[in-house]
């Protein structure tokens, strides 16, 4: 048996990845490592792929994950009765395994063997957490993501033996709607850098109890001073600040724009990889991205002409692109102030009528 990781192939059919499955082949990996699973800290990271098939393509839409010592066993089938009842569409296109190592034939013959009971002709999806790209924590910049895919070939050897190879295939990432949403409110729900900063050295402090005493103190007394200005944290431990709605509405303002700048920056660089060549051609991808550009006349053409610039309307009137943004901006601005106003006269009426009959009943009485 043999792995063939050099080279990259296209295969046969079109295979597409959801950022679901990688968000939940990513999250076991993390529950084991962290302590938060029931399979030990050593225990290989595997599971189910679940997706859709036709004859062109193949679609990884989410994953399962899967206890190594009950890959064969009846549980494994009874997880895969409960997903295809919440999920009848989907059935079983593969396994995966977390692992900094390539394949290995081990992971050859368990497709074979254990795998190839659920599926005929199972993919493999290789995460390898500690490659270089993840390590620079930059998402937007990085060539590709830390995932491999591979499918089984069989090949005729002399005589009766039929040897297989893992063959590296290409893969795209494809999403749907609702999946995006959920996505990102999982990013908008992230815990904030200086809470995760404070995590860090309260384990720094409990991993340092072998230290000398007076040492041990001074560091202490040094890492609080340099925690209270970072974190926001409350000093009571059993305080909990709850964040207001402002604030809610800002962190998610600002996930949305930094969404929507990633994106951008991604069809960017797909649009001058196309424009040098190296890139093929997508029409379909091109029109979407025609259709965006149609969809914001007015930004593209502040950005185009400047702020002194003015474009005709249909029926020939001038008109001044910033103009116009700055008026629906003052619009939307004096209707939240006259909200406002409105609310704080309701709340002034309702004061003034408790008061009012209060005053009453202390006149009667």
């Amino acid at each position: 048996m043999e792995v063939d990781t050099t080279t990259t192939t296209s295969s046969s059919k079109h295979i597409k990845v959801h950022p679901l499955s990688i968000l939940s082949i990513s999250d076991h990996h993390t529950r084991i490592t962290t302590g938060g699973s029931s399979l030990p800290l050593n225990s290989p990271t595997i599971g189910l792929l679940f997706g859709t098939q036709t004859p062109t393509s193949i679609s990884i839409v989410d994953a399962e994950e899967l206890d190594p010592s009950t890959a064969a066993s009846s549980s494994a089938l009874t997880k895969i009765e409960l997903h295809r009842k919440v999920f009848p569409l989907h059935n079983v296109v593969g396994w995966y395994r977390v692992g900094e190592k390539d394949p290995t034939s081990l992971d050859l013959s368990r497709s074979r063997g254990e795998i190839s009971k659920y599926c005929s002709a199972p993919l493999f999806l290789l995460m390898d957490p500690c490659a270089e790209d993840v390590k620079q924590y930059d998402i937007v910049d990085d060539d590709q993501l830390p995932l491999m895919v591979y499918e089984t070939v069989e090949e005729s050897g002399g005589g009766n033996n039929n040897a297989a190879c893992f063959v590296n295939v290409n893969f795209e990432l494809e999403t749907f709607d609702p999946e995006r949403i959920a996505l990102e409110k999982v990013f908008r729900d992230a815990p904030k850098p200086a809470v995760v900063m404070k995590k860090k050295e309260d384990d720094d402090k409990m991993g340092n109890i072998g230290e000398d005493p007076q040492r041990k103190v001074k560091k202490c007394k040094k890492e609080e001073t340099k925690s209270e200005i970072v974190s926001s944290e409350p000093k009571n431990k059993g305080e909990k600040v709850t964040p207001s709605k402002l604030d809610q509405g800002l962190d998610g303002l600002q996930c949305s724009i930094r969404a929507m700048n990633a994106r951008m920056r991604i069809l960017l660089e797909f649009l001058r990889r196309v424009d040098k060549g190296e890139v093929p051609r997508d029409d379909g991808l091109l029109k979407s991205v025609n259709g965006l550009i149609q969809q914001l006349p007015l930004v593209c053409a502040a950005l185009e002409e400047g702020v002194a610039s003015s474009l005709s309307d249909n029926v020939g009137n001038s008109r001044t692109p910033l103009r116009e943004l700055e008026n629906e901006y003052n619009d939307t601005m004096l209707l939240s102030y006259l909200a406002v106003v409105a609310k704080t006269a309701k709340s002034v009426h309702t004061y003034t009528e408790k008061y009012r009959s209060a005053c009453e009943g202390s006149r009667r009485g």
